[in-house]
């Protein structure tokens, strides 16, 4: 292998990325003769399979954290990273290697070639081989787009799970609720059971129709859990648990924000269903995982004087939950939005849950293919009445949103704009 790791690993990634070019394809075809040529990898292990609108990562490290403390080894899938590619793929919580990145590439390159695979077919394939190589107990695995077409959806899973249904993706899901739950459903699997968080109506019946053409048994967060917050704050919440109306205990969540402790629920159903088809999760292991649990850039203080948050929300409805966050934790401030969004989003949408708490906003985009143009973002803002400002780079729209001590900050709207102003910053997610 020439030239050092470090340079080996960057021309690694410049390959990876160009697969960027093929944009998203949906289907199984691809993945399926990627796995085919490694001999099937994603057969090695048992999976937890998640789908859904919001709060798919949040989940996945919850039941990772919990099961690892469990005793297993536990491998994570999910996307997209925020600073290093790396950050995707994971056993026990720590990253991929450089060296098994570039020997996975090298491995899948040829045929990835002659397939004109995506980005996202190519990364979930090196997934499940390095899984298997590292022989882990069991993955949990977040998908990429929808359910159905999803690169991730060859596996068959001990259970699956669906947090919320919201429009997204429109273009390629469909943009009613009904064809979103409808594709996102897709990952339900004969016999299966399957944990839900949603509670709207229409998706849910879609939800609950899927479950009974497959037989598969339909556990769902709202009913099957009560649950009262005695205490949050912004570095995590605490509860008391009702599990089929008996008192099941208190809890700590290390994730901050009312819309993570629905996602600390689903991950709490979610291991109770293990628990019933044989899996031994104690609770201390529960509690133990739920307070240990990481996930950067939701909801996270990375600076005091002034304050400076970063939150991941990238639709409507994370705007909205992000809205409720700020009155949550800062009651009758004002935020200054560092805000880029993908061109794909609903823009206007997600800037008016915004508005209500905005005191300006800094517009821009990350350097990732399919960014907004911060003019159009502009736009949208002005028809607010909101003062805002246009930014080509990020780090631009950071140095000049960062002021008084007395400020809050908050950059949001795409993974990628919070991923380049952490690496602005010098913080590690």
């Amino acid at each position: 292998m020439s030239g050092t790791p470090s340079k080996t690993y960057q021309q690694t990634l410049r390959q990876l990325y160009r697969l960027g070019q093929f944009g998203i394809k949906l289907g199984l075809n691809n993945i399926t003769a990627l796995l085919d040529d490694l001999g099937q990898p994603h057969n090695a292990f048992p999976s937890i399979h998640i789908a859904g609108s919001n709060g798919k990562g949040s989940v996945a490290v919850l039941l990772a954290t919990a099961l690892q403390a469990a005793g297993n080894r536990v491998g994570l899938y999910t996307s997209p990273h925020l600073v290093d590619f790396r950050e995707r793929i994971r056993v026990d919580g720590e990253c991929i290697s450089r060296r098994n990145v570039i020997r996975l590439w090298n491995r899948l390159r040829p045929r990835v070639r002659r397939l004109k695979a995506t980005y996202f077919e190519t990364v979930t394939a090196m997934a499940f081989q390095y899984f298997r190589t590292r022989d882990v107990d069991i993955a949990i695995v977040e998908t990429g787009l929808g359910g159905r077409l999803d690169a991730t959806n060859v596996l068959l899973p001990h259970a699956a799970v669906i947090t919320n249904i919201s429009r997204e993706h429109t273009r390629w899901l469909g943009r009613r609720l009904e064809q979103i739950a409808r594709e996102k459903g897709g990952i339900i699997k004969e016999g299966v059971p399957v944990i839900c968080a949603e509670s709207k109506k229409t998706p849910l019946r879609v939800i609950d129709r899927i479950c009974r053409r497959q037989k598969a048994g339909l556990h769902l967060v709202s009913e099957e859990l009560r649950w009262e917050v005695e205490e949050a704050s912004l570095d995590g919440t605490d509860l008391f648990v009702w599990f089929e109306e008996q008192g099941y205990g208190s809890l700590y969540l290390g994730l901050p924000g009312a819309h993570q402790v629905r996602n600390g629920m689903t991950a709490l159903l979610t291991l109770l269903v293990l628990g019933n088809i044989g899996w031994r999760i104690p609770l201390r292991a529960i509690r133990t995982g739920f307070a240990l649990a990481h996930w950067p850039g939701r909801l996270q203080v990375v600076q005091h004087d002034p304050l400076v948050l970063m939150d991941v929300a990238h639709n409507p409805d994370g705007c909205r939950q992000l809205k409720q966050s700020i009155r949550e934790f800062f009651p009758g401030r004002k935020v200054s939005f560092v805000l880029g969004v993908q061109e794909d989003k609903e823009v206007g949408a997600m800037i008016r849950h915004l508005a209500p708490v905005a005191e300006r906003f800094y517009l821009t985009k990350a350097s990732w293919k399919g960014a907004a143009r911060p003019k159009d973002l502009a736009r949208k803002v002005k028809d607010r009445g909101l003062p805002c400002r246009t930014y080509p780079r990020v780090r631009e729209a950071l140095r000049a949103a960062i002021g008084p001590p007395d400020e809050i900050i908050c950059v949001t709207g795409s993974h990628y704009v919070v991923g380049e102003a952490m690496e602005e910053l010098g913080i590690q997610p």
